[in-house]
């Protein structure tokens, strides 16, 4: 192992700067520092999100979908899912699946409840596989997939990329989900 320095702010423990020097050099191979510091709180037009002026916006009041899944939704989700282990449930049909930062969460409920409209599947890039067509939202911090199979609405959201996703539908899509 090489050595490793690293300058850290007393008072906050903030690391500062860090150098890294490989073993037998006596040169570091990576350097990397703060060049401009300020530890205030950032003014607000620094932490504001302004929404650009064609976009389009539906503000409605947030129910409690966990609790509205529960009363609703006659399935039941298995207790793992395409190899991800569960790790919380919060209804029968309400659960998230994966370790570490890698998480889906999923929904199963009857597709009479489903919000993809004709309006919806005209703005959502469409994807096909196993489970038929899907609807994918993809940004760089998380994906989803929406789609029907059977009487069931699924809905898939999580910090995994599509393909994981893609998978997780293909096991819902095959296996379907348990009555209870």
């Amino acid at each position: 192992m090489g050595r490793i320095v690293l300058w850290a702010d007393p008072r906050t423990g903030l690391p500062l700067r860090v150098e890294v020097t490989a073993r037998g050099a006596t040169a570091p191979i990576l350097v990397t520092a703060f060049l401009d510091l300020r530890q205030t709180a950032p003014g607000p037009d620094a932490v504001t999100f302004h929404l650009p002026l064609d976009a389009e916006v539906t503000d409605q009041d947030a129910a409690d979908v966990a609790g509205t899944i529960e009363r609703f939704s006659p399935f039941v989700l298995p207790a793992g899912i395409a190899g991800l282990p569960g790790r919380s449930r919060v209804a029968r049909a309400a659960g998230t699946f994966g370790q570490g930062f890698g998480l889906v969460a999923v929904l199963a409920f009857p597709d009479r409840f489903s919000r993809r409209s004709r309006a919806f599947l005209d703005k959502v890039p469409q994807v096909r596989g196993a489970w038929g067509e899907a609807s994918l939202i993809s940004t760089p911090l998380l994906n989803g997939l929406v789609f029907q199979r059977a009487g069931v609405a699924y809905t898939l959201a999580g910090t995994v990329p599509p393909r994981v996703l893609e998978r997780v539908a293909t096991q819902l899509a095959r296996d379907g989900v348990a009555q209870g």
